[in-house]
């Protein structure tokens, strides 16, 4: 009988091994019964309704928002571009290999009183500046982005978040007031002047008053 050396044995023995774990990743006859990886979808991106995209690949660079539709897509900083996929039927998904995007809707709810007077349409303020529309006045705060406001059909009025968030005042003051408690009346009650100048009227003279009783009184 002839001995092999210690060595070139457990050489063998190792490379049996390695051979069967081979064997066994394959899947042998396709029984099933190999090793197997799960694969992740493709993840889905929240979308909110009427979103407004349209069929196909968006791509945000890192750090950077860009409006799309009536959304705001926005990649975080420090890593790899955002992909987003839309289908036709209006759903999204990203690809993993980039960032994560983040979406947001474009325009939120300005709370503007009835008598704004602003027809439909979008109007830009720049940072730091003032301008009046309709019976309002728009001011944009300084140091930052300019502000977009948005007027629908209906006279809804919305900003965009893109931007900055603006302030507003009536810019006469008769549109300051809802009149719910009728307080203008109540102005003019208690100052009587304007309410007179608007009506032409002018006081009477006190001979007129007594005058005038006199009559009554004998009628």
């Amino acid at each position: 009988m002839q001995f092999r050396p210690a060595h070139e044995v457990m050489r063998k023995i190792a490379g049996a091994l390695v051979l069967a774990v081979v064997l066994s990743g394959c899947g042998g006859g396709g029984g099933g019964g190999g090793l197997s990886r799960p694969v992740d979808p493709t993840p889905d991106l929240w979308l909110p309704s009427g979103h407004g995209l349209g069929a196909g690949v968006i791509t945000v660079a890192p750090g950077a928002s860009e409006e799309h539709g009536n959304v705001v897509v926005r990649c975080p900083a420090g890593g790899g571009a955002c992909v987003v996929t839309v289908s036709a039927s209006g759903t999204a998904v990203y690809d993993r290999t980039g960032g994560v995007p983040s979406v947001m809707e474009a325009y939120d709810r300005w709370g503007l009183p009835p008598g704004h007077g602003l027809g439909p349409g979008e109007i830009v303020v720049a940072a730091g500046v003032s301008e009046e529309h309709g019976n309002v006045v728009v001011t944009c705060p300084p140091g930052g982005s300019a502000c977009a406001v948005r007027v629908s059909a209906d006279r809804t009025v919305e900003y965009a978040r893109t931007g900055a968030i603006p302030t507003y005042m009536f810019a006469h003051r008769s549109y300051e007031r809802g009149n719910p408690t009728a307080e203008d009346l109540l102005d003019h009650w208690n100052e009587p002047e304007p309410l007179h100048a608007a009506l032409g009227l002018s006081p009477v003279a006190p001979e007129d008053i007594a005058g005038r009783k006199s009559v009554l009184a004998d009628s």
